[in-house]
């Protein structure tokens, strides 16, 4: 195929299709649709797509492939492929940004891949790890949790995902990678998250969050920077500084009372931080933004289909044959 036609498919692809998360700037897109027709089109991103409902055929340059409620089908990057749904057909697809798992040190290209339909029930009996990610990535993205929390427990997910999906291709073709229980990282993520987004503007130590977690410092300081991709000061200082921009947005109050509630012994730091984010004062950023911060985590919750969706994902958690794979509820 050649590369102009290969960049008019992905034209075609941006025109059609909207990441329904695009403004919680995700290192991955999502598409949530109760029917699609696309015809050929071509990205760079390896695409997960995952049928909850319905029927979906998807045509690459070799096959046609047929996907049944709770299958999974993956597109590898620069792989031309078409979708057709039946009507009321419930599909999420997650396309995974190249570069950002490059930097995780996921080189996905260099791991030979077969494609197929797989289905949910195969993956719980031997892969376990992958579709407890899936849908708990899933159930995050449409919880009713304070959106800021949401994207660090979001970004630690993926995180995990990610190399979790990279560990079982590389084990199916090496047959020599272990994969890792995920129950306890995922509790582990969200008593940090939760815990820091309480206290950010309080004196937080390792010393606190491995208390919290039962771990030594080493270990905690380390599953931060594994999880969240920063260490922990970054981490502190980021959720710091998004509750100061809040504050500036929605309050008249000082930027030294801002700096102070946010967390910042020092009013300076929240200058610099400024600087280097947005290369702006906070007073001048104050004047250029002064909407009210929207507190409502999901940005399409005039969805119908959206309440559909959950319903899935209880009718899966509820299913004898997935009794294994989900320990606690997914919507409370």
């Amino acid at each position: 195929m050649t590369l102009f036609v290969n960049m008019m498919l992905v034209m075609k692809m941006k025109k059609e299709c909207k990441d329904i998360f695009q403004s919680y700037n995700l290192p991955f897109k999502t598409f949530f649709v109760d029917c699609v027709s696309h015809e050929k089109t071509v990205h760079s991103d390896i695409e997960l797509i995952w049928v909850l409902k319905g029927k979906a055929t998807i045509e690459t340059d070799e096959s046609t492939f047929t996907l049944l409620p709770e299958t999974v089908f993956m597109v590898y990057m620069n792989e031309p492929h078409a979708i057709h749904a039946e009507k009321d057909t419930l599909v999420v697809s997650y396309r995974l940004d190249n570069d950002y798992l490059h930097e995780r040190g996921l080189f996905f290209e260099k791991i030979t891949f077969r494609q197929r339909v797989v289905s949910f029930e195969y993956l719980a009996k031997k892969y376990r790890q992958v579709p407890l990610l899936l849908v708990q990535l899933l159930k995050l993205l449409l919880s009713d949790e304070p959106r800021e929390v949401i994207y660090h427990k979001i970004k630690a997910y993926y995180n995990f995902y990610v190399f979790e999906l990279f560990s079982i291709l590389s084990k199916e073709q090496f047959l020599d990678v272990k994969t890792v229980d995920y129950d306890i990282y995922l509790h582990r993520t969200n008593m940090i998250v939760e815990y820091i987004h309480d206290h950010f503007n309080e004196k937080i130590t390792l010393n606190d969050l491995a208390e919290l977690t039962n771990l030594s410092t080493f270990r905690v300081s380390h599953f931060i920077r594994e999880a969240l991709g920063v260490s922990f000061k970054k981490f502190l200082n980021t959720v710091r500084f998004e509750k100061a921009i809040e504050l500036l947005k929605n309050t008249d109050e000082s930027v030294l009372a801002i700096s102070k509630q946010a967390g910042f012994s020092d009013y300076k730091h929240f200058n610099r931080l400024m600087k280097t984010r947005y290369n702006k004062t906070p007073l001048k950023f104050r004047k250029e933004n002064t909407a009210h911060l929207d507190k409502k985590t999901l940005p399409i919750d005039n969805y119908s289909f959206i309440l559909e969706i959950k319903q899935c994902l209880k009718n899966l958690e509820q299913d004898s044959r997935f009794k294994d794979l989900f320990k606690q509820s997914m919507f409370e």
